[in-house]
């Protein structure tokens, strides 16, 4: 499911901004602050993350989840790891920023599911071996964790690690 049809809408938009997977507006509308700053507000599992170099190249990337909201009758709780990298630069060629050369933060590489919780689980845990693709500056990447209720895509808690020195 994606965001569009969790919204029930037609379809993404740029600038869209998603707030803990539950409110969805205009990325400059006058309310973004408002927003973020209630959804910081709210109650939201603890979320580590560690990475460890493993003997044949890759990086072992563990996530726990502890003390998970209590999720909505019907849903279950899913525990994504996302590798992302800052810094991507890209060149507009049409539209309304045409032309232009623009830099951007947290483009996510690579996004696994890694675990499941139901009803009730208080806690949540996985781990990937990850092969971090050479084409990719290591001196930007990062481990994002997320817990999210699957139909409703509220997001329960998150983190992240820079992966620069693994």
């Amino acid at each position: 499911m994606t965001y569009s049809e969790a919204f029930h809408l037609d379809g993404l938009y740029t600038p869209q901004l998603v707030v803990d997977g539950s409110r969805q507006l205009v990325g400059g509308s006058t309310t973004a602050g408002k927003e973020i700053a209630s959804a910081a507000r709210r109650a939201k599992a603890k979320v580590d993350l560690a990475a460890l170099p493993a003997g044949d190249g890759s990086t072992e990337i563990q996530v726990a989840a502890s003390h998970l909201p209590p999720i909505a009758p019907g849903d279950e709780a899913e525990l994504w790891l996302a590798i992302a990298e800052d810094n991507l630069r890209s060149e507009v060629l049409r539209g309304e920023n045409a032309g232009r050369k623009l830099t951007h933060a947290a483009v996510v590489r690579r996004l696994e599911l890694i675990a499941r919780a139901g009803k009730g689980e208080q806690e949540i845990s996985g781990r990937r071996r990850e092969q971090l693709d050479p084409h990719w500056d290591r001196g930007h990447l990062k481990a994002v964790a997320f817990v999210q209720e699957k139909k409703s895509r509220r997001v329960l808690g998150a983190a992240e690690i820079s992966l620069t020195a693994r």
